[in-house]
């Protein structure tokens, strides 16, 4: 999943400096027990570095 976000954002211009996906109570690698999730990502456009995240929540 984490491979094919960086395609994409390649795709799009960007240049992905890091992608994770953590648990988003503990920001520790995501287990079975895990509620949430949290895609932690940034990449640069141009000059500028970006830093998003996004929660997710789990079922």
């Amino acid at each position: 999943m984490i491979a094919i976000a960086g395609q994409e954002l390649n795709e799009k211009g960007f240049r992905p400096d890091d992608i994770q996906i953590r648990d988003a109570d503990t920001l520790f690698e995501l287990t079975d027990a895990s509620k949430r999730a949290v895609i932690l990502m940034s990449a640069w456009l141009g000059q500028a570095r970006l830093i998003d995240n996004k929660i997710i929540e789990l079922s």
